[in-house]
């Protein structure tokens, strides 16, 4: 990945940090979010898909005061296992997986079901 850099010149870092959200007076915490992080001035940037997760995390668990954060196109510790298996099985970065907020359709996830099944056996 390309570097990244911050306005007073330091280099923006990766890190995971636990993030509080205010949301309608009640307030959320998110573990283990990756924001880019400046190694000088301590600046922290959020990438839009970052946003979109814990907003799409947040609605999934109206009732829930702690969530971890988990991407399923992120390639991180958490994801790493499931990550293996669909390249494994040739189906990850497909658009149709990774990249939408739509529902999957029942020919999708038989596909889905059919292409793991295949590489676990």
């Amino acid at each position: 990945m390309k570097e990244r850099l911050c306005h007073c010149g330091g280099t923006m870092k990766t890190i995971k940090s636990n993030i509080d959200r205010e949301i309608s007076g009640k307030k959320v915490t998110i573990n283990k979010v990756p924001i880019l992080e400046c190694s000088q001035c301590k600046e922290t940037l959020y990438r839009a898909r970052t946003i979109k997760v814990m907003d799409r995390l947040i609605r999934q668990y109206p009732d829930e005061d702690t969530l971890l954060y988990s991407d399923p196109a992120d390639p991180s510790e958490t994801n790493m296992e499931i990550h293996n298996m669909l390249e494994k099985a040739g189906i990850f970065g497909q658009d149709w997986l990774i990249n939408s907020d739509a529902p999957v359709s029942l020919g999708e996830f038989v596909y889905l079901t059919n292409s793991i099944q295949k590489h676990i056996a």
